[in-house]
């Protein structure tokens, strides 16, 4: 079996007619019905009905014709970023995310310095922006690629690759948290501020914190939302606040701040690089590779 005759049969079930299929591949039908005949052969199967006027798949030609299809594709796009990989990566990459990205999926932010510092010719540009947005740019081509913190639901237009998890701790003040230990119970942050990011951001995420935490025991006597993880640890370490947030924080947080386990806390932040079904993107494809994943 060779390529060809996948590509003689698909032309034949599609036109259902030898002749028509003939003129479609510019080869002489005698040509192509031989190939049809040691396709069968091969197989050991028919896969055509021959009829007065015409053919018609056989169920066993119906299976085929799927795999078949399925076949020229992947050759498809193989031949594509075969392409792709000889002329080497050019072009730019822009990528969505919503948080302190630089800490939150460290693995991406090196693959991305270690890509672009192999072919320099590349653009890589990160944007700021709400969930909502980074998936409706994402489907509509205005971005490349995004960084979320739950698989998307949307598996019919969206791929995704998970690269990281992170639990969530306290971030205390250490002079606050002296006596409490490695782990307290959630209730014990009471009597102080929380800082949160914003919750534009991904509102999904900040509500469900404030509702376990709430279930906990803590209700904060006010919440200051900010972008900026420096500000953040800095009004933690002020002391009278505390923030909730994944442990791959902790290179950025200062000497004065310790992170708590909360022990009736179970949440982790996943992290999930997601990028459009069939997009093509010779530098997305290289990121791709480079963090273990595939199309």
């Amino acid at each position: 079996m060779e390529i060809k005759h996948i590509r003689y049969f698909v032309a034949v079930a599609e036109e259902e007619h030898v002749g028509r299929a003939a003129e479609r591949l510019n080869i002489a039908p005698s040509a192509i019905s031989r190939r049809i005949q040691d396709l069968e052969i091969d197989l050991g199967t028919e896969l055509f009905e021959r009829l007065p006027r015409g053919i018609r798949l056989t169920p066993a030609g119906r299976d085929f014709l799927d795999s078949s299809r399925q076949m020229l594709d992947l050759l498809r796009v193989s031949r594509e970023r075969m392409r792709r990989f000889a002329s080497g990566p050019n072009g730019s990459l822009i990528l969505g995310h919503g948080d302190a990205v630089t800490y939150i999926a460290r693995p991406l932010i090196n693959q991305l310095m270690t890509l672009q510092a192999r072919y320099p010719g590349i653009s890589l540009q990160l944007r700021l922006m709400s969930v909502p947005e980074r998936e409706a740019q994402l489907l509509d081509g205005r971005i490349d690629a995004a960084l979320v913190h739950s698989r998307p639901g949307n598996a019919r237009s969206i791929e995704s690759l998970p690269i990281g998890t992170a639990p969530y701790v306290a971030f205390v003040a250490k002079s606050a948290a002296r006596g409490w230990g490695p782990s307290v119970p959630i209730a014990q942050l009471a009597g102080t501020s929380l800082v949160m990011w914003p919750r534009f951001i991904n509102a999904l995420t900040f509500d469900d914190l404030l509702q376990r935490l709430a279930v906990g025991g803590y209700q904060p006597t006010g919440v200051l939302e900010t972008p900026d993880v420096v500000s953040i640890f800095a009004r933690v370490a002020a002391g009278g606040a505390v923030f909730v947030g994944p442990t791959s924080l902790t290179p950025l947080m200062p000497d004065n701040v310790t992170p708590i386990v909360l022990d009736d806390l179970d949440l982790s932040l996943e992290s999930w690089l997601i990028w459009r079904r069939g997009h093509t993107s010779a530098v997305l494809d290289n990121l791709l590779e480079q963090l273990g994943g595939s199309r």
